[in-house]
């Protein structure tokens, strides 16, 4: 159903029809300028499709691609219905999302049935809260995700030695969102910080390759603390912390 411009409640009530496509698995409904998933009658919809709760299709697979979505809590809403209750995958790539906020309460908005997903060109995610809270929207916790990760400013060809592209002073640990990370430490910052992943744009996270991000990921942060304080020391070769008074440490 790419590029036909079909509305999402149209959508619903095709692969919805009990019986109908009792084996479908995947549908893609990319690039038909949606902007919510939530039809009018997304509570009575739900209501009609319990009683034939068995005979809905189990799908594992929803491409949304290529859309104008832009409210997180609309999807989760929209995915509450039974027929994605098996829905393992998910593609968002390319649409207008503007945050990914902490889950409401699931009286409020039930967790998403996924934890593949592909969020890959919505520009305005960017802070490692979108991440963590992507993570905490997912019934079973994120495994598998997608994203564009950072990439090197291409320099003219005059350009001197000295000069970097724009990620060159910007440091892992004071980083204030994934995107301000350098390129070669995008995926390992990432693998280091979420580690329930086990795949990363389509690329398997290994045991030895988590082991290395954590170290990296640490090594870094022990870099970051400030040196310890310098000592005192006296005349006679008594040593004091910087922190302490001299003068307090004897009896009056």
């Amino acid at each position: 159903m790419d590029r036909t411009f079909i509305t999402w409640n149209d959508t619903l009530s095709i692969i919805s029809q009990a019986g109908l496509l009792p084996r479908l698995q995947t549908v893609s409904c990319a690039g038909n300028d949606l902007q919510r998933l939530l039809p009018a009658d997304h509570q009575q919809s739900q209501e009609d499709s319990l009683s034939d709760h068995e005979h809905l299709p189990s799908l594992k697979q929803l491409n949304l691609a290529n859309n104008a979505l832009e409210d997180w809590h609309d999807l989760l809403h929209a995915m509450s219905h039974p027929v994605f209750r098996h829905l393992e995958r998910v593609n968002l790539s390319s649409n207008l999302l503007r945050s990914i906020p902490a889950p409401l309460p699931e009286s409020q908005a039930p967790k998403a049935p996924f934890n593949h997903v592909n969020i890959s060109f919505n520009h305005h995610l960017k802070s490692w809260s979108d991440l963590e809270n992507l993570h905490a929207c997912t019934l079973k916790g994120l495994q598998s995700l997608v994203l564009d990760l950072p990439t090197p400013t291409p320099q003219p060809a005059s350009s001197s030695d000295e000069q970097t592209n724009d990620f060159s002073t910007r440091d892992i640990i004071t980083a204030a969102n994934w995107r301000d990370l350098h390129p070669s430490d995008a995926r390992l910052v990432l693998i280091a910080r979420l580690g329930q992943l086990r795949s990363l744009n389509s690329t398997p996270v290994s045991v030895e390759e988590r082991r290395e991000a954590e170290i990296y990921f640490l090594s870094k942060f022990v870099n970051s603390l400030p040196p310890p304080a310098a000592s005192l020391s006296t005349a006679t070769g008594t040593s004091f912390p910087a922190s302490a008074d001299p003068a307090q440490s004897f009896p009056r």
